[in-house]
């Protein structure tokens, strides 16, 4: 094969390549301009954004292959230079800036990924926007330089003139064949001969093959980590994924068949149930699709079970389909505005006979329901944003390790639509298996630690069955109490269990915050052994309203005369027992 050197082609056409150039190096100039204007906005904007898919939108793959497309240009532009003796500061300043701009490319595909799950530092946007506040202007620069390059306008010279002075030889232009019918000593001469110059080639321009060479690996490496590390990546337990300006990640995953109680919630049906941290980013409420979150068990889609998220209030509150409010909002100011003494307020200005002065601003912020204030920010606690979904399934698709695909978005591929997902892997906890904390006596604090009640401590002092308690209270009006007995009695068939206890809750435990607390509700039944029968039965809570210090609940009348009484607590697959007579 016969090729030409490119010299000559570029001498001839120098103006013309320089026009052209103005193209990718004026796209390049208003891609990060835009950059530039959106880290300034969104740095003015309290570090907020209503911004989504910011990564793809500003780091394209149109960017990139525009910045290798000029830094091998360059190259080429300042190999001719030096062929002809030229000036080649120009083109080795455009080699290292455009370089660089690839480099800040990548790291700034980075920064946005952690700009939409809200995982960076408001010291490292602050530093990218002093960077890009000026990177724009040097763009600018090399516009004009490139336009002077197309018209033939000399600045040292300051007149147009051909092609800056640039000679065409016959060196430039002369052909150089590649490939050929030699025989084998002339290929192994050829290829010594061609080792030696490439050598010595190497060695001469150092600085040129240096950044072709690292160029090469960087285009490499960010290709296998954009496929690997953002496209295909696949999110772990507790880590943070953004998904239309929400942050989701799964933080537990259970596999069970019974509910809070223990007690079995279908025949042969068993329950993957997963905790949600869903973190609204944005700057107004958002509803979460959860029909959109997927897990394919054996060639088989699993969609969530939205009517069961009431039987796993221990793990996590159930979504509703209520509007998700945002993490963060700015603090309501009830500010107070005064002046110094000797002054008055008057058209927002504090004033006296002499001068007018600013007033003083007192600042009081505080924040809604279920937000904390932290400065001037209200922030909702992250266990604020948690939820369960759950996803009913049957024991061939019970496995150790699951992939949950949440719809990101459609894309049209020549007329066809096709699904973009983010992917999220976690191992399930298999609670199948049921745990025995043993026996405890009346009068000894239990310690629910090993359960989902978290630090919940617990103390029976008595137990007694009863048809009828009687009971006093105090009844007040107008700060005026008097002392008033009631009494409650069982119904035909059934007879009264009085439980006097001390409960100390962990509030940090789903059950405290998503529940009334109903401890025995939700987790108590008694057995007994009746007629050489064994019997369960639940217990339903009748305790009156103003009684404070007991509960009361009511079961069947055959627990009175039963033998081997006991209260047993289940909580989740964990239980303990409690004898009494």
């Amino acid at each position: 094969m016969i090729l030409k050197k490119p010299y000559g082609f570029i001498i001839k056409h120098f103006k013309l390549i320089n026009l052209l150039l103005l193209i990718p190096t004026f796209y390049v100039t208003l891609c990060f301009s835009d950059i530039s204007n959106f880290l300034r906005k969104y740095v003015n904007n309290k570090y907020s954004t209503f911004e989504t898919g910011i990564p793809g939108k500003y780091i394209t793959l149109w960017l990139l292959i525009s910045l290798v497309f000029l830094i091998l240009f360059n190259i080429m532009l300042y190999s001719l230079m030096k062929k002809k003796n030229k000036s080649t500061k120009l083109y080795t300043f455009s080699i290292i800036y455009y370089f660089i701009l690839f480099v800040l490319s990548l790291l700034l595909y980075n920064a946005f990924t952690s700009i939409e799950i809200g995982t960076i530092s408001t010291t490292t946007v602050g530093i990218y926007k002093d960077i890009m506040g000026f990177i724009p202007f040097i763009g600018y620069f090399l516009i004009v330089i490139t336009l002077f390059n197309s018209v033939g306008f000399n600045i040292k010279t300051l007149r147009f003139d051909q092609s800056l002075n640039l000679q065409l030889t016959d060196e430039d232009t002369e052909e150089f064949e590649i490939g050929g019918k030699e025989d084998q000593a002339s290929l192994k001469k050829i290829f010594i001969h061609s080792y030696r110059e490439m050598k010595y080639y190497i060695v001469e321009n150092k600085f040129i093959v240096s950044c072709i060479a690292i160029l090469f690996l960087l285009i490499l490496s960010s290709n296998i980590y954009i496929n690997i590390g953002v496209y295909n990546k696949k999110y772990a337990t507790n880590e943070n994924l953004a998904l239309n300006n929400m942050l989701i990640s799964v933080k537990e995953s259970y596999i069970t068949n019974v509910d809070q109680g223990g007690n079995i919630i279908t025949e042969n049906k068993y329950f993957l149930v997963l905790k949600i941290g869903i973190e609204n980013v944005s700057n107004e409420s958002r509803k979460i699709e959860f029909k959109n979150f997927r897990i394919d068990i054996n060639n088989k889609s699993i969609f969530p079970s939205f009517d069961r998220g009431n039987r796993f209030l221990d793990i996590a509150k159930n979504y509703d389909g209520n509007q998700i409010l945002p993490k963060k909002i700015d603090a309501y100011d009830n500010q107070k505005i005064y002046c110094k003494e000797g002054y008055k307020l008057k058209n927002e200005m504090c004033s006296n006979k002499k001068e007018k002065i600013d007033p003083e601003i007192e600042h009081n912020y505080y924040c809604p329901e279920g937000y904390e204030l932290k400065g001037e920010i209200c922030e909702q606690p992250s266990e604020n944003s948690e939820y369960n979904i759950v996803y009913e399934i049957s024991k061939s698709q019970i496995k150790e390790s699951y992939e949950m695909k949440i719809l990101n978005k459609m894309t049209n591929d020549i007329g066809e639509l096709n699904p973009s997902y983010k992917i999220i892997k976690f191992k399930p906890v298999n609670l199948l298996n049921k745990e025995n904390l043993g026996i405890v006596e009346i009068g000894n604090e239990i310690d629910l630690k090993e359960t989902n009640l978290g630090e919940t401590k617990l103390k029976i002092n008595g137990i007694k069955l009863l048809p009828s308690y009687r009971y006093s209270y105090d009844s007040c009006t107008n700060n005026n109490c008097i002392e008033k007995q009631d009494v409650i009695t069982a119904p035909y068939g059934k007879t009264l269990v009085i439980v006097e206890d001390e409960v100390e809750y962990d509030k940090s435990t789903s059950f405290y915050k998503n529940t009334k607390k109903e401890l025995y509700k939700y987790f108590g039944r008694i057995d007994f052994k009746y007629k050489d029968k064994e019997y369960s039965e639940l217990m339903k809570d009748v305790t009156p309203s103003h009684l404070t210090n007991k509960r009361i609940y009511q079961v069947s009348s055959i627990v009175k005369n039963s033998t081997n009484k006991k209260l047993v607590l289940t909580i989740r697959n964990k239980f303990l027992e409690l004898n009494f007579e």
